[in-house]
């Protein structure tokens, strides 16, 4: 048994230590022609990739400035929701104060006790 690979040289495949002389032999013939269009898709196809990161981060930094915003008209909102419970808690307050009531009520007493009724 021969532990040569098939060939005529040692490491060599079948056919190709043969010259070739005839003209579909040369390298530019047998790699197989790239149609130029599969090149024009690949550089669409990377335009395109580009151009969608750079929309998804306009539009990214776009909500972020719309959050912050947010944050600002609520930190206005709440500190304006307090002002007014403030002043709501200060009404109810003198809504619950009877001496003044109590006051007016005297007084409109002694004014009736001068005027008799009909």
């Amino acid at each position: 048994m021969n532990p040569r690979p098939p060939g005529y040289e040692p490491g060599e495949l079948p056919d190709c230590s043969t010259p070739r002389r005839g003209p579909d032999c040369s390298t530019v013939v047998t790699i197989i022609p790239v149609n130029w269009l599969i090149y024009l898709a690949l550089i669409l196809s990377v335009f395109a990739v580009a151009g969608a990161l750079a929309f998804a981060a306009v539009r990214a930094l776009q909500a972020w400035r719309a959050l912050k915003r947010l944050r600002r008209h609520l930190a206005k909102e709440q500190g304006r929701l307090t002002d007014l419970g403030e002043r709501t808690a200060e009404n109810a307050a003198r809504a619950t104060d009877t001496s003044e009531l109590d006051e007016a009520t005297a007084t409109f007493g002694r004014l009736t006790a001068f005027y008799p009724r009909k």
